[in-house]
């Protein structure tokens, strides 16, 4: 069974999975004789890949060493920095030394929040490419630097003007679906999906497939994909940190899908495992609060956010706080995950204008501005998340009409994602369209009403104003 390496970095959308940020078993691929066979790699974050090895000893370039420190012994992202920049240094020529550096920096980008390092990475790799144009590795890892700053277009590009079409690996293939993903492009990433599954089954290729059927409305499908690729990768020899992500995935999906109790089971097992594991903490406490366990979920979150204070999960926690009628608690919250976010913006502003845009939206806060910041994001991707944020933020622009435009055409392309239902109860709402606001918030009352922590007291009180029951 093949062993399927761990993503370097993750994007971060700043979903409340962040990033997602995205454990390697080394700080780069062994060396190797003779021409490597590229290969996607499960990711740590949703949908990204990384080569099983690379072709290190073709051309000019010189042999790496094998870069863990002991068997099986990752060695810190600083001290393996360290190496490579010595060894760039010294080696005016060397592009396999300036690619191996690009990806610790992006490395350290998404383990560390440390948003400068994506510069960093970007600026090493132009010197390799400069060197050696051609170096695929060099150029694979650009886009995916370019990715992680929401830099989609020009991560197509790269890859299409470096790569010939008929010489695209898996690897090349997996990227040029992920951009197509993010930028909501679903009929061209279909394309190359079906491509790409014939030439490699695995279960990264299965988390793409699970993303298609999901972002067209077939969760159902997504998580019979999930499941099965869950089962494949314990029945391989996958470490911890890889299994964690499907099982994550998984639990996620069924969340999603109403079954709190299966979902609740799925995540205990990988805190379980590793008791910090944030994703799996910060899912725990929005299955909690929807089975109405409050002060779970708070301590789950004051635990996350102890560890790791994101803007995302502070915004969370304020709003826990607020359903709480803890005002003044809530406010520190959001003033602190602002202070963060535009900390974060004054760095990368693109990268995170959704995330910017949905908080102020969602928390009243900036509502101008916001509306600034999902234009830039959607001159990057129109994708579902960008679609369903824009029609939000033009219904908190008391642009209502448009807003209405906006939802309907994302419902017709899918109708079952619970909070573009209530963004779309919302909408129909304040245009006075109470029957079409009345049957989106029952579908969201037949799944999971408490689905979200803010939300969760007005989807109440609309479900009790309109006499809505659970119909299923």
């Amino acid at each position: 069974m093949k062993k399927y390496v761990l993503c370097l970095f993750a994007t971060g959308i700043c979903a409340i999975v962040c990033a997602d940020s995205q454990s390697q078993d080394s700080i780069a691929p062994s060396s190797s004789t003779g021409h490597a066979k590229t290969s996607i790699a499960s990711a740590k974050g949703p949908y990204e890949l990384t080569f099983e090895d690379f072709d290190w000893q073709t051309g000019d370039s010189k042999p790496l060493p094998n870069s863990a420190t002991g068997l099986g012994e990752r060695m810190p992202t600083e001290k393996a920095i360290d190496l490579f920049r010595k060894r760039v240094e010294r080696g005016a020529s060397d592009y396999a030394s300036r690619t191996v550096l690009g990806e610790l920096y992006l490395r350290q980008a998404t383990e560390e929040d440390c948003l400068p390092a994506y510069s960093l990475a970007m600026g090493v790799l132009q010197d390799a490419l400069r060197i050696k144009p051609d170096y695929k590795p060099a150029i694979l890892w650009s886009a995916k630097v370019m990715m992680a700053q929401h830099q989609f277009a020009d991560a197509l590009k790269l890859i299409g003007e470096g790569i010939p079409a008929d010489s695209q690996s898996p690897a090349d293939l997996a990227i040029i679906v992920d951009c197509h993903l993010d930028m909501g492009n679903v009929d061209q990433a279909k394309v190359v999906l079906e491509q790409l599954a014939k030439l490699e089954k695995s279960p990264p290729i299965d988390a793409r497939l699970a993303r298609l059927a999901e972002l067209t409305g077939n969760r159902e499908k997504a998580i019979q994909i999930v499941r099965s690729s869950l089962d494949t990768v314990k029945a391989g020899s996958a470490d911890e940190t890889e299994w964690h992500w499907y099982q994550w995935r998984l639990a996620g999906l069924v969340f999603d899908s109403g079954d709190l109790d299966e979902s609740e089971l799925l995540v205990q097992k990988i805190l379980d495992d590793s008791a910090n594991d944030e994703r799996a903490s910060i899912l725990l406490a929005r299955i909690a609060f929807a089975k109405n366990q409050v002060s779970r979920a708070q301590g789950l979150l004051e635990q996350v956010v102890k560890l790791h204070p994101s803007p995302p999960v502070l915004a969370m926690l304020g709003d826990l706080f607020q359903h709480q009628g803890e005002k003044v608690k809530a406010t520190e919250c959001w003033g602190k995950a602002e202070e963060l976010i535009r900390e974060e913006a004054a760095i990368a502003k693109a990268a995170h204008a959704r995330e910017a845009a949905i908080f102020f939206a969602d928390h009243d806060r900036h509502v101008n501005e916001a509306m600034d910041l999902i234009l830039l994001d959607r001159n990057q991707r129109k994708d579902f998340n960008t679609a369903d944020a824009f029609a939000w933020i033009l219904f908190k622009n008391q642009q209502w009409n448009e807003a209405a435009a906006e939802i309907k055409a994302l419902m017709q392309k899918q109708s079952n994602d619970l909070l573009s239902l209530y963004h779309a109860t919302k909408i129909h709402q304040a245009l006075g369209n109470i029957d079409a606001a009345k049957g989106h918030l029952q579908k969201v009352v037949d799944v999971n009403p408490r689905f979200s922590i803010q939300h969760a007291a007005d989807i109440a009180r609309l479900q009790s104003e309109w006499k809505l029951s659970r119909s299923r």
